[in-house]
């Protein structure tokens, strides 16, 4: 079955997006409340795998690279507020 093409089909290009971005968003948040410091690295490592999968094709560079600088200073944040 193809994809629907327009915006507002469950299946569309823009929803598919949509679920994804607001589950990696979803786990950036999560790394920020990460229990410890070895959670720190697996979540930051799993995020930016999920990055990688997801662009080009659901990301543009410009969403990459905010995105990657949001990770960086989320994780860093928690490494600091872990006393670490």
């Amino acid at each position: 079955m193809q994809p629907n093409n327009h915006p507002a089909a469950p299946d569309s290009f823009e929803n598919c997006r949509l679920e994804d971005l607001v589950t990696l968003h979803q786990a950036i948040a999560a790394l920020g409340q990460a229990p410890d410091y070895t959670a720190v690295v697996e979540q930051r490592s799993a995020l930016y795998d999920r990055m990688r999968d997801l662009y080009p094709t659901l990301i543009s560079d410009e969403e990459n690279s905010a995105l990657n600088l949001l990770i960086g200073s989320m994780a860093e944040t928690r490494k600091e507020t872990l006393g670490i």
